[in-house]
């Protein structure tokens, strides 16, 4: 699946929501209209994943439409995080298997986490 976030910690979710350790912190990011996703090993994104490009049978999505449809989620976060207060401003995104980095106000990212890039 296809992310449009930020690949975070799940204390980091925490610190960005202002939120204390006893909160349902997964709640809490979905009643305002946001996800935070357990990828592996402690990586979460905070954000959205594109469900439309999803359909692995014969409907195909033009690049156009893609990158149109990225752009949407990407502004629908952006409101998202703007509407929850959330300050980006400073704080790290992880990277799977290597050393978190230190960010400040980044856009967001797009991202995946599967294996087939190997193959590459």
């Amino acid at each position: 699946m296809l992310y449009v976030g930020y690949p975070i910690t799940l204390e980091t979710a925490y610190s960005l929501f202002k939120q204390p350790t006893t909160v349902n912190i997964y709640r809490h990011i979905k009643d305002l209209g946001i996800n935070l996703y357990e990828i592996d090993k402690g990586l979460h994104v905070l954000g959205y994943g594109i469900k439309e490009l999803t359909n692995y049978g014969p409907k195909y999505v033009s690049v156009d439409d893609t990158l149109i449809l990225i752009l949407q989620y990407k502004q629908r976060l952006i409101a998202a995080l703007a509407a929850a207060e959330v300050c980006l401003e400073d704080f790290e995104i992880e990277h799977m298997e290597s050393e978190p980095e230190r960010v400040h106000s980044p856009s967001p990212y797009t991202m995946t986490f599967d294996d087939y890039g190997r193959i590459y």
